[in-house]
């Protein structure tokens, strides 16, 4: 069972559905209604079966499911069972792709990113100027021209037929990155470390495109993931561009951000200093302590409080995290500009470290070194801290973080930084002179 929050699109027309492949989906509106509650209900919708087209193993044949995929992809020296660049999937739905959502789990993260729309509709996802991913979704009956003759279809994702809905010409250029290890591996490969994974390392770095390369398509993107390297796990930024004919109930929503150009010269739109989100409870967050274990570990310690409370974290005079858990209703609407618990400023002077490197990575860099390996082997000593950075609040506080490594060996990083607070529930910080318990 997955419980998560949907952003960008209305309530479906159904409370709860039941897909083909026995699968369960339930949509709410409401203040942490997600809960197991909603699976024991009457109002259920079985979503209608179509007729698809299928090929697999050199078998073309007529299949049944809730949606039709078509599914077209091309990259310059692919890695996969195939032994071709191209391939082109036409099947019934599966992956959690029966509904008018997709919540595909399963798939590797560069696919997911490729897949992750609305029915009835298809995309072109493009990460490098050698790369392409063509998704369609379809449920409709086609009426298809063909010899002057008018013939209707139900198989929608048929091969034999252009692609269900008909891609726009392209009207943007955009930056790559997520691909150029695979295009271009000899240019990533170091001794005793994996191609892909050096390219990744690069990609941990926000400002980061990958040389000669841009994509055309109807928007730009950028898409923030978190991925295991050896033994670290960093956030990668994916850009590219998405070309889309959308003709169901739901179309990606784009906002304006603020953002700041000169300090990220190089982005595609969607990616900002300051980052507000409102979300429903999830990772562990529904009770009185958030316990958020897969949580990356920096993101942890900003998180990792009490119910009916509003925190503010800094660990750099150049990063603040303010997050807030309340129960009332409505409390956490964007439209008024006060937090559910105002934080009274605080004015104790503490040391940084752990987001330095985020702020300035050339003060880091060093020759076949990621910058944020050379400040995370700083961050080692318990007495280190930022040069030139403080941070201002109620308390101060000094986090230890522990890498358990092969054979028993371990690591240990300091965060260090200050919390301002305004808890209003049965739990509290815990604090005496000179420590603070996170």
């Amino acid at each position: 069972m997955f419980q998560t929050c949907v952003s960008g699109a209305s309530m479906p027309r159904y409370p709860c559905s039941l897909h083909f492949d026995d699968e369960m989906e339930c949509y709410c509106n409401t203040n942490f209604c997600n809960t197991p509650h909603l699976f024991h209900t009457e109002d259920l919708k079985i979503l209608p079966i179509i007729a698809c087209k299928e090929v697999h193993d050199r078998t073309y044949a007529p299949v049944s499911c809730n949606n039709c995929l078509r599914i077209m992809v091309y990259v310059k020296n692919r890695i996969g069972p195939s032994p071709s660049d191209d391939e082109e999937l036409v099947q019934c739905s599966l992956q959690g792709e029966g509904s008018d959502f997709v919540f595909d789990t399963v798939s590797m993260r560069e696919e997911m990113i490729g897949r992750n729309f609305f029915a009835d509709s298809c995309y072109n996802v493009s990460m490098h100027k050698d790369h392409f991913y063509i998704y369609c979704r379809c449920t409709k009956v086609k009426n298809v021209r063909k010899k002057n003759k008018s013939l209707f279809q139900t198989d929608c994702n048929s091969p034999e037929v252009p692609i269900p809905y008909p891609l726009p010409p392209p009207t943007v250029s955009c930056y790559t990155s997520g691909y150029d290890g695979q295009v271009n591996p000899k240019k990533y490969e170091k001794p005793d470390t994996y191609f892909n994974d050096n390219y990744q390392m690069l990609m941990g770095n926000d400002s980061y495109v990958d040389e000669n390369s841009t994509c055309r398509g109807g928007l730009c993107f950028v898409a923030s993931v978190l991925a295991q390297i050896g033994e670290n796990e960093i956030d990668i930024y994916y850009k590219g561009c998405i070309s889309t004919n959308e003709q169901g109930g739901y179309s990606i929503q784009l906002k304006r951000d603020r953002y700041d150009m000169d300090k990220y010269p190089n982005q595609n739109t969607d990616l900002k200093d300051l980052n507000e989100e409102v979300n429903c409870n999830t990772d562990a967050d529904s009770g009185d302590f958030l316990v958020g274990s897969s949580i990356y570990m920096p993101e942890r310690l900003l998180r990792n409080f009490f119910a009916k409370a509003c925190y503010n974290v800094s660990m750099h005079r150049e990063h603040y995290y303010i997050h807030c858990r309340c129960v009332e209703p409505s409390c956490n609407t964007p439209e008024t500009p006060n937090l559910p618990y105002p934080i009274i400023p605080g004015r104790t002077k503490c040391f940084t470290s752990g987001y330095d490197a985020d702020v300035d990575n050339r003060n880091y860099e060093k020759p076949n070194v990621h910058y944020k390996n050379n400040y995370d082997s700083l961050r080692t000593n318990e007495s280190f801290v930022d040069e030139g950075s403080e941070c201002e609040g109620h308390y101060c506080f000094i986090a230890v973080y522990v890498i358990y490594i092969n054979n028993g060996a371990n690591e240990t990083y300091y965060f260090k930084g200050c919390i301002s607070a305004n808890e209003q529930g049965d739990q509290k910080l815990s604090v005496i002179p000179d420590h603070l318990f996170l």
